[in-house]
């Protein structure tokens, strides 16, 4: 890793760093974060994603919602 992309993930951490402490705790569905963490669905999901892109976090499993449109991943460090 080059120091450039070590920056960019140190920041996402930084940033994120109460989601990543939770999924430290062990993992956790998507949809159950935002209260765990007191943060908002929507920044809940931009974090796990910029978590992921720098291979910080990663989806281990999922399930489709009983509305059978949405779908709740689970996610782990």
């Amino acid at each position: 890793m080059d120091a450039e992309k070590a920056h960019a993930a140190y920041m996402v951490l930084h940033k994120r760093l109460s989601i990543f402490k939770r999924l430290i705790d062990g993992p956790a569905y998507q949809n159950y974060l935002a209260d765990e963490v007191d943060a908002s669905q929507s920044t809940i999901y931009r974090g796990l994603k910029q978590l992921e892109d720098h291979n910080l976090v990663k989806k281990t499993g999922w399930y489709v919602c009983a509305d059978n449109v949405r779908q709740n991943n689970l996610y782990t460090v």
